[in-house]
């Protein structure tokens, strides 16, 4: 009964946790690159340690996603709640990747390149995990 959304759920989940993991390693310019901001870039560059922890905290919430998703098909053996943890997952994922679409005439903050294209590929997100949790 492996569902094919929650494998693509999973993966893009997982693409996300390596993505932030990258980040990490390469630094400053990984801040930048994808849009963190010039503030956590800098304190990067000087060693501190918040954006280090951030990004990993982000980075493995990512990689529990991809595991609750996973354990939704027959390869691995499911989690406790995995199905309410992923409903509310995707309802953040839906509203993450919405405020900021819809708000962005108004909030200066969200008319930045960084929350248009990360607004419209955490909607895709939501989009999958919503098909997954209903087929």
């Amino acid at each position: 009964m492996t569902s094919t959304f929650f494998l693509i759920a999973a993966v893009l989940n997982a693409v996300g946790g390596i993505l932030h993991l990258w980040i990490i390693y390469v630094g400053e310019d990984g801040y930048r690159r994808f849009g963190a901001g010039e503030r956590m870039a800098r304190m990067a560059a000087d060693g501190r340690l918040y954006p280090k922890l951030v990004t990993l905290a982000i980075a493995s919430a990512l990689f529990l996603f991809a595991a609750l998703c996973l354990s939704q098909t027959d390869l691995v053996p499911a989690l406790p709640l995995a199905r309410e943890i992923l409903w509310l997952l995707a309802f953040v994922y839906l509203v993450r990747g919405t405020i900021p679409l819809v708000t962005f005439p108004w909030i200066r903050l969200f008319r930045t390149p960084f929350f248009v294209k990360s607004s419209i590929i955490v909607l895709g997100f939501s989009l999958v995990h919503i098909l997954a949790l209903t087929s």
